[in-house]
């Protein structure tokens, strides 16, 4: 069951995501690797125009992929260096990484934490792309997230995260800070007990948009989570 029940618990959860949209403007994620000056750095992409998250490609695909995967119980921080290490190491293609030793990826995804499991997942990620054929393929699939979830060391929010960042489809992306932000807004601790499915269902039923929105809601929650200190 979810934690509120009142009527207006849904207006009051999407008039809050707007004000923070408001007050930060536009995120602009996911971040990505770019090259500037001939140097590796991950940068976002803030602004009304970003075809680099509305023109999906195989390649816009799996890095985002593998960023999820990274992003696991550490902070953005550590794998912005992981990102940079696989980029100079032209690790960001599945063919790459299932070539690659483990010794090499995981020299690389060090800084990001849990790097011998973090490897192997990257790997099992790999060896899902290269059999597909590619991860855009995904949107071809009713069933996209429960392949997605039958890779192993992918869960709910990096399956979605995929979904929503990296093949541009409308499903929402549940963290730490969205069940913060419900907890802090409504006032009720049992937002942040609350099944991931749960809190899904109301985001996405409160906030009724598409990939766009939901895009920015999530990056915007974030933004107020740290700004927070939390």
């Amino acid at each position: 069951m979810l934690p509120s029940k009142r009527s207006d618990s849904q207006p009051a959860f999407r008039r809050a995501v707007q004000a923070l949209m408001r007050q930060y403007g536009p995120q602009g994620w996911w971040p990505r690797i770019v090259v500037e000056r001939g140097t590796f750095i991950v940068k976002h992409h803030p602004g009304p125009k970003r075809s680099w998250l509305s023109k999906t490609s195989d390649l816009q695909a799996f890095e985002v992929a593998v960023g999820a995967i990274l992003t696991q119980n550490t902070a953005w921080n550590n794998v912005e260096k992981a990102l940079v290490n696989l980029a100079q190491k032209k690790l960001f293609s599945a063919g790459n990484i299932i070539e690659a030793e483990d010794s090499e990826i995981a020299a690389c995804v060090k800084p990001a934490g849990y790097y011998k499991q973090k490897t192997k997942k990257l790997k099992a990620l790999a060896e899902f792309a290269e059999d597909l054929g590619g991860l855009t393929k995904l949107k071809n699939y009713k069933s996209a997230r429960s392949k997605l979830l039958s890779v192993w060391g992918i869960g709910p929010e990096t399956a979605d995260t995929i979904l929503l960042y990296g093949l541009n489809i409308p499903i929402f992306v549940v963290d730490a800070y969205t069940r913060r932000f419900l907890a802090s807004l409504s006032g009720l601790m049992e937002w942040k007990d609350a099944s991931y499915d749960n809190v899904q269902f109301f985001c996405s039923k409160a906030l009724n948009g598409g990939a766009d929105l939901f895009q920015e809601a999530h990056a915007v929650m974030v933004r107020w989570g740290k700004d927070q200190g939390r």
